[in-house]
């Protein structure tokens, strides 16, 4: 079909109006009848034209016939007419008239192509978490500032291909150096050290790396910090050395080297709040940093909210399901990081196991204790005589009150770390510790309210006389109590933190 040009100047206006009213006398008129059908889509019945190829009486092709006229007809043809043109002008020529006649702020951009079939909407860049760049977001006014932008852009590829180059070369050497350390030999405690690195970082310069390999294979690695602490930090057999943000060193004061049992600590698996501690030689233990310690917090911040005792009273309760036992539960073997407190200086915990008894010999700390616990769990303390042997049956008889005995000195902590001073000072003053044959509990008549006021609020209800009864005396909450609950059971920790 031929374009129709709709200029009025063009005498294609004249030939559609032949087609419809009759034959014109200077052009020959076209045939549309095929055209508008296949434009209109209609299916009316239409009347029989002659063939091209029918002459007139002088042997001349004559003009295609028109149907005789009638008021339908005609009604008819000039509805046709009037939506052949319609369609034309829409198609052609009305889109280009629009787009001239529009002003900037009217002119809208053009219309991307629909996709066939999106599952879900596209997601916006910005809730993507995706940005455009500087550079490519900002529209240069001129060449100098195009010029600026790319260069930009240019800057920023190469920076991304250099950190790419970095990061390729530092997996490259450090998969070396895990292979050399694997092959090296490790000194008695299963740990291979480094020398002294020299960094270029003051805190650098010094530090020693220790890189243990456990069973499984997998390479731990950990150094002495060359930060001293604040201030002194020392226990009665070994103290801080060296302490910054990831690690603590601490080093021998007395007593024996330290055991190589000390890196046995697979009892601890999944209990992310015991903080174990890494003996790489006789004389030096490496432990994870864990946050300030709880003694030391305390003396600024007065207390801290109960709900941070959580995880830790359910960590307390995965070890005794093991047959592992801290035993020397107080507030300075606590560190507080913001979010948890952790448990410390555990490497003397007692680990029962039926198959390997060994000696028990538990710290613990007279204060945080009773006297009957005492004499069943440290009779040395007593009978300097006394020798350590215990059967499987003996040490299986101990483990009611190995489990009492953490939860009672897990209780006082958390009561004086979450109860204010002056309130934790009146309680806990009630009872003589300096003669250790008078210690039977913390709790006794004349500060029971006070005991009582901190059961009501963090001790679920049906546990009030639990609770009550450790407090008292746990030597005997131990011998009458037949399968007793665990202490993370009892506890209430409304508005938990981990809620």
């Amino acid at each position: 079909m031929n374009k129709i040009n709709l200029n009025p100047n063009r005498s294609n206006f004249s030939n559609i109006k032949a087609m419809f009213e009759g034959p014109a006398t200077t052009n020959k008129p076209k045939v549309f009848k095929k055209d508008i059908n296949s434009v209109t889509n209609t299916t009316q019945p239409e009347a029989k034209l002659p063939s091209p190829k029918a002459t007139g009486p002088e042997g001349k092709k004559s003009p295609p016939a028109v149907p005789k006229k009638t008021p339908k007809t005609k009604q008819k043809y000039n509805e046709l007419k009037q939506q052949h043109e319609a369609n034309l002008l829409s198609k052609s020529v009305a889109p280009q008239v629009a787009a001239l006649q529009a002003t900037p702020e009217r002119q809208k951009p053009p219309v991307p192509p629909k996709p066939e079939r999106l599952t879900k909407p596209p997601v916006p860049l910005k809730k993507s978490g995706l940005s455009k760049s500087p550079a490519s977001s900002i529209k240069p006014r001129n060449s100098e500032e195009q010029a600026k932008i790319d260069e930009n852009d240019r800057d920023a590829k190469l920076k991304k291909i250099l950190q790419n180059i970095s990061a390729r070369k530092i997996q490259e050497y450090f998969r070396k150096h895990v292979e050399r350390v694997k092959k090296d030999t490790p000194n008695g405690y299963g740990i291979v050290s480094s020398e002294p690195y020299d960094g270029t970082k003051p805190e650098h310069k010094g530090r020693i790396y220790y890189f243990q390999i456990n069973d499984q294979g997998i390479l731990c690695a950990m150094y002495s910090p060359t930060e001293k602490p604040e201030s002194p930090i020392e226990g009665a057999f070994k103290k801080v050395t060296g302490m910054d943000g990831n690690f603590v060193e601490l080093k021998k004061v007395k007593g024996n080297s330290f055991g190589k049992e000390i890196n046995d600590n697979g009892d601890l698996k999944d209990t992310f709040t015991v903080i174990p501690s890494i003996a790489v030689n006789g004389n030096t233990i490496i432990a994870r940093f864990g946050g300030d310690n709880l003694f030391d917090y305390l003396q600024k911040k007065n207390f801290i909210n109960s709900a941070h005792f959580e995880n830790a009273v359910k960590d307390l309760t995965t070890l005794h399901k093991r047959s592992t036992y801290l035993t020397d539960i107080k507030v300075e073997n606590f560190t507080y990081d913001g979010k948890n407190v952790n448990f410390i200086d555990v490497d003397n915990r007692v680990k029962i196991d039926p198959i390997k008894p060994k000696i028990i010999k538990p710290d613990m700390t007279a204060a945080c204790t009773t006297t009957k616990l005492l004499r069943v769990l440290r009779p040395d303390a007593f009978d300097k005589i006394f020798s350590f042997f215990l059967t499987p049956e003996a040490a299986a008889a101990k483990k009611p009150y190995l489990k009492v005995c953490d939860e009672y000195a897990f209780l006082l902590a958390m009561i004086e770390a979450t109860t204010r001073k002056s309130e934790s000072r009146i309680a806990f003053n009630a009872v003589p510790i300096g003669n250790m044959d008078q210690i039977n509990g913390m709790m006794n008549d004349k500060n029971k309210s006070y005991f009582r006021k901190w059961i009501q609020k963090h001790v679920k209800p049906e546990f009030h006389s639990n609770v009550e009864s450790i407090l008292r005396d746990p030597h005997e909450y131990a011998e009458k109590s037949s399968n007793p609950p665990y202490l993370s059971d009892m506890l209430l920790f409304k508005g938990s933190y981990n809620a």
